[in-house]
């Protein structure tokens, strides 16, 4: 059995920590109502250059696997409309890169630098 002192202190550092996982549960919960708003906005095409919420540990599509972008893609302009969205998500959220899935994009793809 640990001593009192450890177990004291394993406490304090867990409410210590407490605002910063509230706030992520509710930065996290925010996000949900933007990609459901989003989600419904893009689905009647309004405003295909607003910026996509990010998406969370928790959301069951970012655990599955995505289909791989073909080289035949990389040209398209559906490729280089997902590249600018990215792009314009990463400077958005910042960071140093991100992958389509964390903004809803259903593809193997990401972005860096």
């Amino acid at each position: 059995e640990p001593p009192l002192s450890a177990v004291a202190a394993s406490y304090c550092e867990a409410i210590a920590s407490l605002p910063a996982v509230v706030e992520w549960v509710a930065l996290a919960h925010q996000e949900e109502s933007r990609i459901a708003q989003y989600e419904k906005e893009s689905l009647c095409g309004i405003d295909k250059l607003q910026i996509p919420p990010l998406r969370f540990l928790g959301d069951a599509r970012l655990m599955q696997v995505q289909p791989a972008m073909e080289t035949s893609d990389a040209g398209t302009d559906a490729c280089r409309e997902m590249v600018s969205i990215l792009k314009r998500a990463m400077g958005h959220y910042g960071g140093i890169g991100i992958a389509a899935p964390q903004i809803g994009l259903w593809s193997r793809v990401f972005v860096f630098g």
